[in-house]
């Protein structure tokens, strides 16, 4: 007569088998978070590099010059460069933060009449469109944040602080920085400040030109 297991032995193992995925969660989450940070950065250029390219016609140019979008920041920004389609949609899945709880936009709002890119489905600040090009020609102790971790995902990475791209086109990619790099290189921002990003956005250097 065979012999099943009893109470005690299959807690026993319940338990050695808990043990084993705590120890493999230990060692396999910090890469993993690693490779989502890696994996931001190429998202956010990508961005950037569309947006570049994008620029390059004339037909865009003057679509950025539309009084009815020259107000448009920050998620407002996005959504008007895929609503007057200077960007195209295979790049809304590149504005969602791998380390956040975003989610990707299905691009079917773009054909309804009034739709809206969801607020939770852009993960990125940016400028103001009538001072995009401005902006992003700033360089020297006149260097500006182009685009960053919008306030929601701006804690995405504690431990490496926020993705930054930078203008003056200095950085090829873009990069994390916190409040003791910014400070090495001029500015001064208090704890309060970079635990509120909101009062940075569109307020103080450099992210006095990039908005939520």
């Amino acid at each position: 007569m065979r012999r099943g297991f009893t109470l005690v032995e299959l807690m026993v193992v319940i338990a050695i088998i808990g043990l084993l995925v705590s120890v493999l969660a230990t060692a396999t989450l910090p890469k993993m978070r690693k490779a989502s940070s890696e994996m931001d950065k190429i998202q956010m250029k990508d961005c950037f590099d569309e947006l570049t390219r994008a620029f390059i016609d004339e037909g865009n140019k003057k679509r950025m010059r539309l009084e009815s979008i020259q107000e448009k920041k920050g998620h407002e920004f996005w959504e008007a460069m895929f609503r007057h389609k200077i960007l195209g949609r295979d790049v809304l899945r590149r504005l969602v933060s791998k380390g956040g709880t975003d989610a990707a936009a299905d691009s079917r709002w773009l054909d309804e009449e009034h739709g809206r890119l969801p607020v939770d489905a852009c993960s990125w600040t940016a400028p103001r469109v009538r001072n995009y090009f401005q902006v992003l020609s700033a360089r020297g102790k006149e260097k500006s944040v182009v685009f960053t971790f919008n306030s929601r995902n701006w804690n995405n990475y504690p431990d490496q602080g926020a993705l930054v791209m930078w203008s003056g086109g200095e950085a090829e990619v873009p990069e994390y920085v916190t409040p003791e790099l910014l400070k090495d290189w001029g500015w001064d921002i208090s704890p309060e400040d970079w635990g509120n990003p909101t009062t940075l956005f569109g307020a103080k250097m450099p992210f006095d030109g990039t908005w939520d």
